[in-house]
């Protein structure tokens, strides 16, 4: 899965960012990005890893 979207060369972190933090994009290109981002297809794909496997 990582490879396939290209975060195969992700580092491993506890925690990534403080919690609680709310992100929302800010400027019409980063909607645009946030849009166009495959979130449904990886979250259902690790889901089926973590029931099925």
């Amino acid at each position: 899965i990582l490879r396939e979207y290209g975060y195969e060369n992700s580092n491993s972190v506890k925690t990534p960012m403080d919690p609680g933090v709310r992100l929302s994009p800010a400027t019409p290109e980063e909607i645009q990005s946030a849009k166009d981002f495959p979130y449904a297809a990886i979250v259902g794909k690790c889901m089926y890893l973590a029931t099925c496997t």
